[in-house]
């Protein structure tokens, strides 16, 4: 999954009549280009009890392309626990064997779950999402 950083500097907020300027030392252009803002952009703003929130305002193309990523992403983590699951046995079921299955067993199965029931729907609708156009919508 994406690396979740946190950086924590301080700096010297200036205000205009209706406007801030907050100088950001602690980060380089690359930093603001990663969390996708740029010189001019128009921004979302929230604001709480002792809490201000600026985030960049992502047309869908943008959001699309992150939907793109999140499902390489997932399956990167698909091809773990196929690698995971790999080195266990096929699960046994009660009748084969035993009354009481085995960890490896409920583990095994825990594992082919995962995959079946949420990993794998969730990159097919992902891969969906990221390649719709408007023209798609049309023809359904």
């Amino acid at each position: 999954m994406p690396d979740q950083e946190t950086r924590v500097f301080v700096t010297r907020l200036r205000t205009g009549k209706r406007s801030l300027k907050l100088p950001l030392s602690g980060m380089s252009r690359k930093d603001l280009e990663r969390f996708r803002f740029g010189d001019g952009q128009e921004v979302r703003v929230r604001v709480t009890d002792e809490r201000l929130e600026i985030r960049p305002r992502r047309d869908v193309g943008d959001v699309q392309d992150g939907l793109g990523d999140l499902a390489l992403q997932l399956r990167k983590l698909e091809m773990c626990l196929r690698t995971l699951r790999s080195h266990l046995s096929e699960p046994v079921t009660r009748n084969e064997r035993q009354e009481i299955p085995t960890l490896e067993s409920e583990v095994a199965v825990a594992i082919d779950c995962l995959l079946a029931d949420e990993i794998l729907p969730a990159i097919a609708h992902l891969e969906t999402a990221a390649g719709l156009t408007p023209d798609a919508l049309r023809e359904v």
